[in-house]
């Protein structure tokens, strides 16, 4: 099944979540929310493969609702499409404040069968921002907390493991402009003194990103250059890790902090 197929799928099976009940009650973030996004700004240079819906849930309870039901409710459509959850995480480990499902999808116009997740997280609203997205039919994270959430998962000795972030960032700052002083508020109100940051963009650490890099295939297109991914982020990051006091606006058009 190629990309677009996948994409398809997900993007039609946000909205018929949008649709129901749950609609109100849960947001898209992660990879399907920021494909979106580069698609809607025309970056189809930019975009990178997903496979799966990550949903943030303030309430344990909304959630337990969402998996008991959630199989009828994306049955009861008109696309020809037939979902199927074939195994849940938190039945071998237990629900504490994550969860995925996984799905088996049968599409009865072509005959192909996709799989895919659906991840969740519970959060407190407070920590997040949002938006409405019409595309999805869904609150989403909106690109503030999106880059929040991608600087914290670089700014440790895990950025190894989470090189889509790396290049995510460069992607958000492609396609948007930044208010400094937004990100850092969210970032302290959210996983504390952005003193805790570490800088993992050094020269010790380039060999292994680099690798990383080299390992992570998940692009519909040509891979960008890492150097070009490595400059962006690293001109973007730089006032968080030096913490700048004063407000400074990121201008996508020319890539950096005026």
């Amino acid at each position: 099944m190629v990309y677009t197929d996948i994409y398809s799928y997900l993007r039609v099976t946000a909205r018929m979540i949008g649709n129901s009940r749950f609609g109100n009650k849960m947001a898209l973030k992660g990879g399907t929310v920021l494909v979106t996004k580069m698609l809607e700004n025309n970056r189809y240079d930019l975009v990178r493969l997903t496979q799966d819906l990550d949903i943030h849930c303030s309430d344990k309870n909304i959630w337990v609702d969402f998996y008991n039901n959630i199989e009828d409710i994306l049955n009861q459509n008109d696309y020809g499409l037939q979902y199927k959850i074939v195994d849940r995480r938190s039945i071998k480990k237990g629900l504490d404040l994550s969860d995925s499902l996984k799905f088996e999808l049968f599409d009865r116009n072509n005959g192909s069968t996709v799989h895919f997740k659906i991840d969740m997280n519970i959060k407190p609203n407070s920590v997040v921002t949002f938006e409405y997205n019409p595309n999805l039919n869904m609150t989403t994270y909106d690109a503030i907390t999106m880059m929040t959430d991608k600087i914290h998962a670089i700014s440790s000795e895990k950025i190894f493991r989470r090189i889509k972030d790396l290049y995510d960032i460069s992607v958000l700052a492609s396609l948007y402009d930044f208010s400094y002083l937004s990100i850092k508020k969210h970032i302290e109100v959210k996983f504390g003194s952005i003193e805790n940051l570490k800088n993992m963009l050094t020269s010790t650490n380039m060999d292994g990103i680099i690798h990383a890099y080299e390992k992570y295939n998940a692009f519909l297109n040509e891979k960008p250059d890492i150097r070009i991914v490595w400059s962006i982020v690293e001109a973007f990051v730089k006032p968080f890790y030096c913490n700048w006091k004063e407000e400074l606006t990121w201008n996508h058009r020319i890539g950096r902090w005026v």
